[in-house]
């Protein structure tokens, strides 16, 4: 990267940084500064100290040695307390950058978020720290940079006063230059092959960690696994163990980029620490040499080569610095990008009609939707009309398209064809959080969050626990709640601290208890009862009934069994309705309905029958 497009980066970086820390530069130049004067106070008077020994001016160097305390000891708390304050602001830049990658997340289509290509952006943007690119990291190399700025200032400070002391001296004056020219000259070489070996370290550091990114988030899934409370049973009734442990290590100790890495670096260090080396030997050997002539003194020795010291040690580490400050913009740009990507692009402003009656229209005209990247059309031609407060059934075989169907009505994804209006109006012309306030759903794959139970239910802190009781009681939860040593304050898992682990029954009841808290005019089940025995599934479609008796509901179920309780039943294949009616009127008519009805009646006798067998053996 040039030096122009690292100052671009630099500023661009720092504006974006200065979104949430307004006085950022000016810590940064402020720690910058003082970290690096620092080591120079007992540079200086160390060596007017040992002067002053030399020439018996004990009192003076005594006021030196004073001098040297109170200055270093000043100097040195306040460095401490502007690192301090610096170190405050990586770990809140680091959190709020976090916390802007979530909020985007949550801003981007959910379609767009089920993309492989989206969900990579995401876990480049949010591993950057594992892959090398946080933000933190980049404070701290800019803040090392600017250090080592300072540092390189006040070092040639005292090497111009040197040379201005030789040009004083008339008869060592050019054998004192010459020695001093072939110091620098040597400094530059080892400066310049430094500075290549550090940008060919740099580079192959940035490789590995590009190469590191989708590493890490397969080590980090890996070990989760192993620390899993919820994986624990698989893991051992199928002795997972070795597999478990062979990925980790073959993901994490042999990855081979580690390797070659670790080597290449290694060489390269010790090429550079071989070169410092030889020049801070050579730096005593000229200054020495200087000195035997009589141009400086004992004590100036140790000031002049010091500074020279740090100088090369200086520049050494402002080149590192700047190629780990150059390669990680490509992370830090990455997050950007991700920031960048347009929000959701059918985002309307019309606020949803609030409506105590609950009268929400919904119909699909002519909607066809296929999903990105697919040829294949998951949904065609779907004209519906959701008829207020009427209790619906949509069934069909895997892949028909019912949970599609319902993914569009909530907005998760955008029809490719036709339109969805609520009470007349195109859907995407209201604003998403209005809108997908008139639904309460429990998904197949619902998520209850690592949360008290009774925010899982409110989708919130705050938690009306009236309401709460009174929706775990309509599904048959209350009972296993009032045995809960702290009730609705229960912890639920037991990966963010000591909680409980709830059956996938009692899981399932908890999931339709959220959906009825939210109270909302339109209710769907998506596979509500797949986890419930026969008797807690009659049971919930019993009471369910008359739980949404003034709201629109839909059901999607397999189970045939649940269709008699709704007003009508939808039928999907191949992502057309190809039926509608009542339980009575499809069962009794030749189509796809009838034959899955019957295939499911047959078990249901055949299970009856065999129970019957059962009870007259015994």
């Amino acid at each position: 990267m040039s030096l122009k497009t690292a100052w671009q980066e630099t500023c661009k970086f720092i504006k974006m940084m200065q979104k949430s820390e307004p006085h950022l530069l000016v810590y940064l130049f402020l720690t910058a500064m003082m970290t690096a004067t620092v080591p120079f106070i007992p540079i200086y008077f160390s060596a007017q100290i040992l002067d002053q020994l030399i020439a018996g001016q004990f009192h003076s160097a005594m006021q030196n040695v004073y001098w040297m305390i109170g200055i270093s000891g000043v100097l040195g708390i306040t460095s401490k307390a502007l690192n301090q304050r610096f170190l405050k602001i990586q770990d809140c830049s680091e959190n709020k950058i976090s916390q802007r990658i979530v909020e985007k997340a949550y801003q981007l289509e959910y379609e767009e978020l089920e993309k492989t290509e989206t969900l990579d952006e995401m876990r480049k943007a949010d591993q950057g720290c594992n892959g090398g690119g946080s933000t933190d990291s980049q404070l701290r190399d800019l803040l090392q940079f600017l250090t080592m700025l300072f540092s390189i200032l006040y070092s040639l400070i005292f090497v111009g006063v040197l040379i201005m002391q030789i040009l004083k001296s008339s008869q060592t004056r050019w054998m004192a230059l010459a020695s001093l020219f072939f110091l620098f000259a040597l400094y530059a070489l080892v400066i310049l092959i430094g500075s290549i070996l550090s940008a060919k370290a740099g580079e192959l550091l940035q490789k590995m960690r590009r190469d590191n990114v989708h590493n890490n988030a397969m080590s980090n899934y890996i070990g989760n696994l192993g620390q899993s409370v919820t994986n624990g049973k698989d893991i051992r009734i199928f002795q997972m163990q070795k597999l478990i442990m062979h990925l980790f290590n073959k993901t994490v100790v042999s990855a081979d980029f580690y390797l070659a890495w670790g080597t290449t670096n290694g060489k390269i260090n010790g090429v550079i620490t071989f070169l410092t080396q030889l020049a801070s030997g050579m730096t005593y050997l000229v200054i020495g040499i200087i000195a035997m002539q009589g141009t400086i003194g004992i004590g100036e020795v140790m000031l002049y080569a010091n500074a020279i010291l740090r100088f090369t040690t200086s520049l050494v580490t402002l080149a590192a610095s700047y190629n780990n400050i150059a390669y990680r913009y490509e992370y830090l740009n990455s997050y950007e990008a991700f920031i960048q990507r347009p929000n959701m692009s059918y985002e309307g402003t019309l606020p949803v009609e609030k409506r105590d009656d609950g009268e929400y229209h919904l119909t699909f005209d002519h909607v066809s939707y296929r999903y990105p990247g697919q040829s294949e059309t998951a949904l065609k031609d779907i004209s519906f009309d959701l008829e207020l407060k009427k209790h619906f059934a949509v069934v069909g075989r895997n892949g028909a398209g019912k949970t599609t169907f319902i993914k569009l009505m909530c907005r998760l994804a955008e029809p490719t064809e036709g339109r969805i209006l609520l009470n007349g109006i195109d859907i995407r012309k209201y604003a998403f959080e209005e809108y997908v306030q008139i639904f309460s759903v429990v998904f197949q794959d619902f998520k209850l969050m690592e949360m008290p139970l009774g925010e899982n239910l409110a989708a919130s802190a705050n938690v009306d626990d009236q309401k709460a009781m009174r929706v775990l009681e309509e599904v048959g939860l209350s009972a296993r709640v009032a045995g809960m040593d702290k009730g609705l304050k229960t912890q639920l898992g037991k990966e963010n601290g000591e909680g409980i682990l709830l059956s996938g029954g009692e899981a399932q009841k908890a999931a339709i208890a959220r959906a009825l808290y939210k109270d909302a005019p339109v209710v769907i089940l998506d596979e509500p009862t797949a986890a419930l025995d026969p008797l807690a599934e009659a049971e919930i479609y019993e009471n369910f009934n008359e739980l949404v008796k003034d709201k629109t509901s839909i059901f999607i179920s397999h189970r045939m069994s649940s269709c008699k309780f709704c007003d009508e039943i939808v039928v999907f294949d191949h992502g057309q309705i190809v039926q509608r009616g009542t339980h009575d009127q499809l069962a009794g008519q030749p189509g796809l309905y009838q034959e899955l009805w019957e295939a499911q009646a047959q078990y249901y006798r055949h299970s009856h029958q065999m129970m019957e067998m059962i009870g007259s053996q015994v």
